[in-house]
């Protein structure tokens, strides 16, 4: 295929996308129960698949040459999460990326840490985590606890670090090739120890897709505020954009009844 005089190259287009507990909204925090997550999850895999996205852990796509990959993040291994949201991406077989703090593996009633309320929940066991990747799953770490990493000292940043690798290692027997940056927060030392720990990507909180001038220890995501319908109208101008740049048609978009009709039969899966 040509194009102006000459042929086009094949381009690569990666969405990543985390969902956050909480979120800033109208100047407030607002806590976003799982229990609606998977309404607005239906509401993603049939956008995104409309539009030819294939659904991939972030590594994996990373790793890929050409085509357009979406991939889903969660930051924290939690059983609420994972009773209401996992099976609806089981059933699409959808893997996704799983950012465990190794100091809440298996503790109960732990309060999440992070941006919002202090909502008690459990951390997933490693024999429940092992279960994810050895149904496709890619798990990395935002270290052993949960903490901003550029207000701790480097020797402490190397110990965090390096024991999330070591305790992922040990329980499940793959090495973690991706970082999540907790409150998004980070150094130049963060960068050094997670180079030499052997961590190939990590991901920050800033908002955007990921383009060729994106650093692989410096990639943007899109969060998932289920509760912002503002949100969704921006999510759907980052998935449509790329596809209209392709001289696409855009008229395959399918109508809001089907769409309706597809979220509707997710959820009637999901009770």
């Amino acid at each position: 295929m040509t194009h102006f005089g000459g042929p086009l190259r094949p381009q690569k287009k990666v969405l990543i996308f985390h969902y956050d507990r909480a979120r800033r909204l109208c100047g407030r925090t607002r806590y976003i129960n799982p229990a609606r997550l998977p309404i607005f999850l239906s509401f993603l895999v049939f956008t995104l698949r409309l539009f030819g996205y294939k659904f991939r852990t972030v590594s994996d796509a990373m790793a890929e040459g050409y085509g357009k990959f979406a991939c889903i993040t969660f930051e924290g291994a939690y059983t609420d999460v994972a009773r209401k949201v996992f099976p609806l991406l089981f059933r699409h077989n959808i893997p996704a990326t799983l950012f465990v703090a190794t100091g809440r593996v298996g503790r109960r009633r732990v309060v999440p840490q992070g941006i919002g309320p202090r909502r008690r929940t459990s951390g997933m066991s490693w024999a429940q985590i092992k279960d994810l990747v050895q149904k496709g799953w890619e798990v990395g770490t935002v270290g052993h606890f949960y903490t901003n990493l550029s207000e701790r000292s480097q020797k402490d940043q190397f110990l965090h670090i390096q024991r999330a690798k070591d305790l992922i290692v040990l329980n499940l027997g793959v090495h973690p090739k991706v970082f999540a940056y907790p409150y998004g927060a980070y150094d130049a030392s963060t960068l050094k120890y997670l180079r030499e720990a052997g961590f190939t990507y990590s991901v920050t909180h800033k908002t955007g897709e990921v383009t060729s001038e994106c650093l692989p220890l410096q990639l943007p995501r899109i969060s998932l505020a289920a509760s912002s319908f503002f949100n969704i109208a921006k999510l759907l101008r980052i998935i449509v954009k790329p596809i209209a740049a392709d001289g696409q048609n855009l008229r395959a978009i399918a109508s809001t009844t089907t769409a309706t009709a597809t979220v509707k039969a997710e959820l009637t899966q999901i009770r």
